[in-house]
């Protein structure tokens, strides 16, 4: 299915307003807000924000105003402790599956207790870029040969596995990032990767749940349902942001000198990042330059009818969207982290 043309009519399309509605973590003194790798953050039903840290190994639930009400796991390796916390999903009622690092999966009750452990998904720690499906199986990537010689795109293999951890099917290929490699002085291949390439990118979510992939390179995506079937495929009218050989060769002198034999790219991705929301429309962002002051994201339906454009601060890295709000983690120069909500009018 391809789309022309936006569907947003000027004038209606949504709109983040500019003004946080609450703000965790920064240059705060507060002891219960000191991240430093957020990697999951969603609201509850209640309005609460649940926030999984990696160097913690901990979720923090909040309240709306910003006071920390509880806290799920910790490092460790008993029950509900985490080796190192990765990927972590609202599930049923409130309640959270957690994913450790070595593919184990942790959930906790709606008031944070320690529910039950599932060791049986372990055989999954070889995925890289698990998308998982509540506690009963996942989506993830296996990387395929490697090449040492030359400008390669690594193959990326989207696998589905079941809730015992192994593979119940393959999806497909597709290409990673471009990476070039190059005898270094002690004789060993080195690869770098190529800017302004994505590897595959894949977002799971909506109701009913649906998985996108696509690799930037154009404006097109493959929905599959949670079984792994392919739903569709859609398209829409746009291309990548064009790549001056005066912002290349800043690339080059900013520390890439290892790529001034590989011809630069053109273009730009046309999308940088994926990320479905609560409703199940699919949002793709432009992919970004330095001096951007703010963030550019395509919007389409759960149908994948392109709607329009809705613009975001510079620097926000989605985490979630609900119906009304965006949570964003920003990073600032001393990679101080804190987590953002605006509100989203649509």
């Amino acid at each position: 299915m391809h789309s022309g043309a936006p569907r947003w009519a000027p004038g209606e399309a949504w709109s983040v307003d500019p003004g946080p509605v609450l703000v965790l973590g920064g240059e705060t003194e507060d002891p219960d807000q000191q991240f430093s790798a957020i990697t999951s953050a969603f609201r509850l039903s209640d309005g609460s924000i649940a926030i999984a840290d990696l160097r913690l190994s901990q979720i923090l639930v909040y309240s709306v105003e910003g006071k920390l009400l509880r806290t799920m796991g910790r490092k460790g390796a008993g029950p509900g402790e985490f080796l190192t916390l990765d990927v972590v999903e609202r599930i049923d009622d409130d309640s959270i599956a957690a994913w450790d690092i070595d593919g184990t999966v942790v959930v906790f009750d709606p008031e944070g207790h320690h529910v039950r452990t599932r060791e049986d998904l372990k055989r999954v720690r070889s995925y890289g870029g698990v998308t998982p499906l509540a506690d009963t199986g996942l989506f993830g990537w296996e990387e395929g040969y490697w090449v040492t010689e030359g400008v390669v795109r690594i193959p990326r293999i989207l696998i589905r596995g079941n809730v015992e951890g192994a593979r119940i099917d393959t999806l497909g290929v597709w290409p990673g990032h471009a990476v070039a490699w190059a005898q270094g002085d002690d004789g060993e291949a080195h690869g770098w990767t190529v800017p302004f390439t994505t590897g595959s990118l894949k977002a799971g979510g909506g109701t009913p749940w649906r998985l996108v992939v696509g690799t930037g390179e154009e404006a097109y995506l493959e929905l599959f349902d949670e079984r792994g079937h392919r739903v569709k495929s859609v398209s829409w009218a746009a291309r990548g942001r064009p790549i001056s050989r005066s912002r290349w060769e800043k690339v080059l002198a900013e520390g890439g000198s290892q790529l001034a034999a590989v011809d630069p790219p053109e273009f730009a991705p046309v999308y940088y990042a994926l990320a479905i929301d609560s409703i199940g429309d699919i949002w793709a962002q432009h992919h970004p330059f330095p001096e951007d002051t703010e963030d550019v994201w395509t919007v389409l339906d759960p149908e994948g009818v392109w709607l329009g454009e809705v613009s975001v601060p510079a620097g926000c890295e989605i985490k979630s969207i609900g119906g009304d709000y965006l949570l964003c983690r920003f990073r600032d120069e001393m990679r101080i982290e804190r987590l953002t909500m605006f509100h989203l009018r649509r």
